[in-house]
């Protein structure tokens, strides 16, 4: 792989990674609420069958607001921690980025979890276009460092494709990769937009999992290697 490409990966990503640590501890904090927030209003529904009176929502909203960013915190913690684990990290595509013939079931796991991350991260892109243009300063710093984060996409699909040697196995792979990109960044609005309320919770908190392969320290180049395993 060009030694010029995974140079500029590693300062992109020192722009990136902060970005999606925010996102995964959102995104996990906001998702757990949703449901919990369910199951209030289904308990409270029939607590008030039952003779109970009503909450106060001024404590219940500084309740959910400190449990949402303490969960998010936890919840990013082991997310993390789960992607770092030797069964996960076969599957970050970050890892391969001196994949030998050994270990081609590792490789293509690895590109279709680079593919799956596609479609939260589109969901997450759109909102933030939209904040950008309200002129919201959290969502301009997000969609800075969604723009480093879609150039290291660019980088390791290349890598990963690089991976097959023939021409054909390299078209085949980075197009399949591009293909799905553009689904995603197409479908993902729409999808969002027309999801139950109910599903919002799951759905948060499996698009914060699969972003959290993400949320690792900063990858140098590596000059010399002997196989994927020895490099993570």
């Amino acid at each position: 792989m060009n030694q010029t490409l995974l140079k500029l990966r590693y300062y992109l990503e020192i722009i990136a990674v902060p970005v999606f640590v925010w996102l995964v501890a959102h995104l996990s904090g906001h998702g757990l609420m949703i449901l919990l927030e369910s199951g209030y209003d289904h308990a409270h529904h029939h607590g008030r069958h039952e003779g109970r009176h009503g909450f106060d929502l001024p404590a219940m909203l500084e309740f959910f607001l400190t449990v949402e960013v303490l969960s998010g915190v936890l919840i990013l913690l082991l997310f993390t921690w789960l992607w770092h684990l030797p069964a996960l990290k076969k599957w970050v595509p970050c890892s391969h980025e001196h994949c030998h013939g050994e270990v081609p079931i590792s490789h293509t796991l690895a590109i279709v979890a680079l593919c799956l991350h596609f479609f939260p991260e589109a969901g997450v892109r759109h909102e933030l276009f939209h904040g950008m243009m309200s002129g919201e300063m959290i969502s301009i710093l997000g969609v800075i460092g969604f723009s480093a984060h879609f150039f290291i996409d660019v980088i390791v699909a290349l890598m990963v494709s690089s991976y097959w040697k023939t021409k054909q196995g390299f078209a085949l792979s980075f197009g399949s990769i591009a293909v799905v990109w553009l689904v995603a960044f197409f479908t993902a609005e729409p999808f969002v937009d027309h999801i139950p309320t109910s599903a919002e919770g799951i759905l948060f908190l499996m698009s914060a999992f699969l972003l959290a392969m993400f949320v690792h320290k900063p990858h140098h180049p590596v000059l010399n290697c002997e196989g994927c395993q020895n490099h993570h």
